[in-house]
C-alpha cells in the first residue's frame, strides 16, 4: 500500500519529502508543531509547496516553518520559510528550488521533451472537487483538461516526445484513496497524447521536490489547467526561457 496505517491522528510519519512513505520509521507529535493540527483538519499532513507559497496555511495559522522544517527538513519548503519575507514571495521560492536543484543533476528532462503535468490524486480520488464529474462529461475542471483535449495539441518545433509526470495517490493519506480514476485518467491522456506524439517516459508517484526540480528545467512545459502547484513550476520555466504550452 502506498501510505501507512496510523491509529492516532496527531502522530505523522517523518520522511524527507513525503510522510506518508511506507518506509518511514520515526514520527513526530504534531502537538509541538504549531497550528499543525489545522494542517492536519484542513487537507491532512501532506507536503503541500503550493499551499505554503500561496499562504493558505498561514491563513490557516500553521507556523508554517516550525511544520515543514520539522516534518521535511531537508526540502525546497523548508528551506523557502526560512527565506520568504511575505506571502506569495515567488523570489524566495525560485532561491530554494536553485539551491536545491544544484544537487540534483539528474533531474532533467531532454531538451526534445514535452514534459506534462497532470494533477492527480485528489483533484479525482476526492470527491470534494467538481475534477470527476467535469471529467466524466468531457469538460475542464479547476485542476484538469478531459483527456481528449490532449488530442489538439500543437507540437511546437523541437519536441520529439512526451513525458509524463503525476502521482495518482498523492493525498491519499489526508482522505483515502485508491488513486483508481487517476489512474484511469492518466491511461487516457497517455493514448491522447499518442495521436500526437510518442510518450517515451512517465514519472509516477516520485517525490514532490524531485518533480518540481525536473519540471523546472523543461524546455517545453505543458501544466496541468490552473493548479497552485503548477503557476510556481511555469513561473520557474519561463524564468529559465523555457516555453509554458496551453491547450
Amino acid at each position: 500500500p502506498r501510505a501507512t496505517s496510523m491509529t492516532d491522528p496527531l502522530q505523522v510519519p517523518r520522511s524527507r519529502y513525503r510522510p506518508t512513505s511506507p518506509s518511514s520509521l520515526s514520527f513526530v507529535n504534531l502537538s509541538k508543531i504549531g497550528g499543525a493540527y489545522k494542517m492536519y483538519l484542513r487537507g491532512g499532513i501532506e507536503y503541500r509547496v503550493s499551499d505554503l507559497v500561496h499562504g493558505y496555511l498561514h491563513r490557516l495559522g500553521v507556523n508554517v516553518t516550525s511544520a515543514f522544517c520539522s516534518l521535511w527538513p531537508d526540502s525546497i519548503g523548508c528551506l523557502y520559510t526560512r527565506m520568504a519575507r511575505r506571502v506569495n514571495d515567488h523570489e524566495a521560492f525560485l532561491i530554494a528550488l536553485r539551491r536545491k536543484a544544484a544537487a540534483r543533476p539528474d533531474l532533467c528532462p531532454a531538451a526534445t521533451a514535452l514534459v506534462v503535468h497532470l494533477r492527480l490524486g485528489d483533484t479525482l480520488d476526492w470527491d470534494r472537487t467538481d475534477c470527476p464529474r467535469s471529467i466524466a462529461r468531457g469538460t475542464s475542471c479547476r485542476f484538469l483538461h478531459p483527456a481528449a483535449a490532449y488530442r489538439r495539441l500543437r507540437l511546437p518545433r523541437g519536441v520529439d516526445h512526451a513525458v509524463l509526470v503525476g502521482d495518482p495517490f498523492y493525498r491519499s493519506k489526508a482522505v483515502p484513496h485508491t488513486g483508481q480514476r487517476s489512474l484511469a485518467y492518466l491511461g487516457d491522456v497517455r493514448q491522447a497524447l499518442r495521436e500526437r506524439v510518442p510518450v517515451r517516459s512517465e514519472r509516477i508517484g516520485a517525490p514532490v521536490d524531485d518533480d518540481i526540480i525536473f519540471l523546472s528545467r523543461a524546455r517545453f512545459l505543458l501544466p496541468s489547467s490552473n493548479s497552485g502547484f503548477t503557476r510556481l513550476v511555469a513561473l520557474a520555466v519561463r524564468r529559465a526561457n523555457g516555453t509554458v504550452l496551453a491547450l
